[in-house]
């Protein structure tokens, strides 16, 4: 995992809010909940994200606190699975089952709305069935639960976005991007030196050659 690897690209944000005394019991049930679930094509599911331990990508058990819970730190991964079609292959598919509809219901003349979705379903099941794997990502998340701060191993916009959600809906906290002024804010209690960040000027370190 990144934290361990050495990879250390991430995002920074503050935790709003305190876990509830019974945090151990409650975010198990929670995460629970919220685990990762294999991608489903039948039910038009071709993307998939949830919770999963950081000892194992298939993982999915957390009905002990030690699977997410070390010391003052909650450390999970988010998976995020996606089952991509090639857009030709998945052409080709569909024009072959129509085709062969058509042949087979000489009484339709032509393919509507509907029954084009469901010869669509048809087409992704079966291709999926082919062998077709999904394409999956894996990005740490750890949680001081004693300062608020939260660490997510990737600078990806949509994975954040996607944490957010999964995170909010798992423990119920929202999260505040720790950008760098508000760092500054929390490594000083002194007043004056609040108002001097309060008064700096941008700064160009580095001007284009003319």
């Amino acid at each position: 995992m990144a934290s361990l690897s050495g990879t250390l690209t991430y995002r920074r944000y503050r935790v709003i809010g305190k876990p509830p005394g019974d945090f151990k019991e409650r975010y198990g049930k929670e995460l629970a909940r919220h685990a990762f679930r294999e991608v489903d094509s039948t039910i038009d599911k071709l993307r998939s994200a949830g919770w999963v331990t950081i000892h194992h990508l298939f993982d999915t058990d957390f009905s002990s606190p030690d699977k997410f819970l070390f010391n003052q730190y909650i450390r999970l991964v988010l998976r995020i699975d996606r089952l991509t079609i090639p857009t030709k292959l998945f052409s080709a598919y569909y024009t072959r089952t129509a085709e062969a509809y058509l042949a087979e219901h000489p009484e339709v003349k032509r393919i509507s709305r509907s029954l084009e979705e469901t010869l669509k379903r048809k087409v992704r099941e079966e291709i999926i069935r082919k062998g077709l794997l999904p394409s999956t990502q894996a990005y740490e998340l750890v949680w001081n639960l004693d300062s608020g701060r939260l660490f997510f191993f990737t600078t990806s916009k949509q994975a954040n976005e996607e944490m957010i959600e999964c995170f909010q809906q798992t423990f119920g906290l929202s999260l505040r991007f720790a950008h760098p002024l508000l760092l500054a804010y929390e490594f000083t209690e002194d007043a004056s030196f609040a108002e001097a960040i309060e008064g700096l000027e941008p700064v160009v370190f580095s001007h284009p050659e003319n």
